[in-house]
């Protein structure tokens, strides 16, 4: 009796070490993440890719969610290689969350609606650990099924590892040679889903202060539409505009950026419904005179003219 006790401990003994490397094992290759700052944590801990997925909440994308991203298969062959970020936009659990959290996961999901410009019922995307856009991962007859969409990831690595190896730059660079990474990088996203670019731009500044690279001027510009964006309203138009007139006056801009510069600040008062036709006027003829040979000068002195025509007609400000 106490001979079988010993075995049966032994037993226990050796097996509870398998028994916790299968959870381990199981765990490793097929967590989804359901909050993209924790994926990017996790991607950064294990020097991943992230899977990310979102759909709009239809019965399609539930069947597809449920039947194909859920399955043991897909969450072991992918997880393998990504952090799985399930970032799926249900309301099914209102319910079931506090007011607190259904608020930080809604301002989480808004932000990852903009910065990847998400438009479809079902999205894919593979991104760099630190969030940056790497390819888009279709669907289509053939990838909705497990081994479809793991086929279909495959065939985004050629141009996965291609901006990777430019996120990979920027990562191990300093000062200009890390700017002129970071413009290479943002010059091979695509415009619409350069948001999550925005905070490596701000580095800019601080890393080349002199304009050594010569992008200073470039990014300055970046950088003030994303603040007036964020600030913009009827109420604050001068405000916005002014940001735009002070760079053009003070910041390292080029002929041709100040030209931008000046135009841009006009062009905030009829997008905000403003009838000061007088300032308009003046922003528009100092987007003129930085630079008359600019390929769109014709349409600044068009501008002008109907400007200064619904300025007759309506009066303004």
């Amino acid at each position: 009796m106490v001979t079988e006790l010993i075995l049966s401990e032994k037993k226990i003994a050796f097996c509870i070490p398998l028994i916790l490397l299968s959870l381990a094992l199981c765990s490793c290759g097929g967590k989804w993440y359901t909050s993209l700052s924790d994926a990017k944590v996790a991607a950064e801990k294990n020097g991943k890719n992230i899977f990310l997925f979102t759909a709009a909440e239809t019965e399609f994308a539930s069947k597809f969610k449920d039947e194909v991203l859920a399955s043991r298969k897909f969450r072991s062959v992918a997880g393998k290689n990504y952090v799985l970020a399930d970032m799926y936009l249900s309301s099914g659990e209102i319910g079931k969350k506090s007011a607190e959290d259904l608020e930080k996961e809604g301002k989480e999901k808004s932000a990852m609606m903009l910065d990847y410009d998400i438009q479809g019922d079902i999205s894919m995307l593979i991104l760099s650990r630190e969030g940056y856009y790497l390819a888009e991962v279709p669907y289509n007859a053939e990838s909705l099924s497990v081994e479809g969409l793991l086929s279909a990831i495959d065939e985004t690595e050629n141009e996965t590892r291609k901006i990777d190896s430019l996120v990979s730059e920027v990562r191990k660079t300093e000062g200009t040679d890390k700017v002129r990474a970071i413009d290479a990088l943002y010059e091979a996203t695509d415009e619409k889903i350069r948001r999550p670019l925005l905070p490596l731009c701000r580095e800019i500044p601080n890393l080349d202060p002199g304009n050594i690279s010569g992008l200073l001027g470039k990014y300055e510009l970046q950088l003030t539409f994303d603040d007036v964006y964020k600030m913009l309203s009827k109420d604050s138009v001068d405000e916005a505009a002014e940001k735009f007139v002070s760079l053009a006056e003070n910041g390292h801009l080029d002929r041709t950026q100040k030209f931008h510069a000046y135009y841009y600040a006009a062009y905030l008062y009829p997008l905000v419904g403003s009838t000061d036709f007088d300032r308009m006027l003046e922003l528009l003829e100092k987007s003129y005179a930085s630079d008359p040979s600019n390929e769109h000068s014709g349409d600044i002195s068009l501008m002008i003219e109907q400007t200064q025509k619904m300025k007759k007609l309506y009066g303004g400000n």
